[in-house]
């Protein structure tokens, strides 16, 4: 083959070759959770919880006895992702509910500096010792009790870019499901 003849996707061969070295060489440089994809749908029926989940640089762990969620472990064994369902019982409002989970966010020492709300939706993020710890909240309000849908993680902090794409694209993929077995 002629070094300037072109492939089908119009891209000569040799340029092809150097961004697949390039591909691998950075692959090589980054930690594996940062390549976390293709995804994963993960649904929690009786919560309704929906939410992507890494396909790879995670094992999952045993589903929770109770059928609230499940748990991922970093291949490296210092991530963790929880995505999970609870009936809210003990607020009657979502920023009720905020505030309840922040509250016992900061009882636990987490030193929070990013929180954010919407009208059905609350997230936050803060230190916990060497830990970046991140949760995102989806409320069904429709239902009787409300139902949280959660994505939570905790990560070393020296791994916070890796993580970046991880955390944004499972907050963004997070959902209720009104089909939910608990929604009354």
């Amino acid at each position: 083959m002629s070094m300037s003849k072109k492939t089908k996707s119009n891209t000569p061969w040799r340029n092809r070759w150097f961004l697949g070295l390039g591909i691998t060489l950075g692959i090589g440089l980054v930690t594996a959770p940062a390549y976390a994809t293709p995804w994963r749908i993960y649904h929690n029926a009786r919560f309704g919880t929906v939410a992507d989940v890494p396909a790879h640089g995670f094992s999952p762990e045993p589903a929770s006895q109770n059928g609230d969620g499940q748990t991922w472990v970093s291949d490296d064994g210092r991530g963790q992702i929880l995505v999970f369902g609870d009936l809210i019982v003990t607020a009657d409002t979502v920023s009720a509910y905020r505030r309840e989970t922040l509250g016992y966010a900061r009882d636990d020492g987490l030193d929070i500096v990013y929180s954010a709300a919407k009208k059905n939706w609350f997230a936050y993020s803060g230190f916990l010792g060497g830990d970046i710890i991140y949760e995102k909240v989806v409320v069904m309000t429709g239902c009787n009790p409300m139902i949280g849908n959660h994505v939570y993680f905790r990560y070393p902090a020296s791994q916070k870019r890796a993580y970046d794409a991880i955390v944004r694209h499972m907050a963004a993929t997070l959902e209720g499901d009104r089909n939910a077995v608990m929604c009354n």
